[in-house]
């Protein structure tokens, strides 16, 4: 079991097309005082980022049809800047200069499968700061 202090309520969409990946994603995020949506392809995150607000997208780049770097290139052409959720690569490529290019690509952020609790909230905490208060060890709100 983790002692991960909940984050706020970030609305995270997760675009994962392994099923087991997914069931980490999603329980993690739980973990975390998230709530998620999980689609299983490119097409279907376009669609989601487009109809709903999600604060965050955790995006698998090895996907049949649209890949992730496909997909954060549409969802960043399509979705106005003040309306784009922060996007998050999933990949098991770390290799030097991988990074580099997700950003060029418009991601901000990278994680390496298998995926961990503790990257994941820490990526999350760095996307989205919020103070603490020392007296009570709980996050600030950071509701829009």
């Amino acid at each position: 079991m983790t002692s991960a202090v909940p984050i706020r309520r970030l609305h995270v969409l997760v675009v994962e097309d392994n099923v087991l990946n997914q069931k980490v994603a999603e329980g993690f995020l739980d973990q975390l005082g998230c709530s998620c949506l999980v689609v299983d392809s490119g097409e279907r995150a376009i669609a989601a980022v487009k109809q709903s607000h999600f604060d965050v997208v955790l995006m698998d780049l090895r996907m049949a049809g649209l890949d992730g770097l496909e997909t954060t290139e549409a969802i960043c052409e399509q979705v106005p800047a003040d309306h784009r959720p922060k996007i998050v690569a999933l990949t098991a490529d770390a290799m030097a200069g991988s990074e580099t290019r997700y950003r060029e690509a418009g991601m901000d952020g990278f994680l390496v499968k298998p995926l961990r609790l503790a990257t994941l909230e820490s990526t999350l905490r760095q996307l989205f700061p919020w103070s603490q208060d020392p007296a009570s060890g709980s996050c600030g709100s950071l509701e829009t």
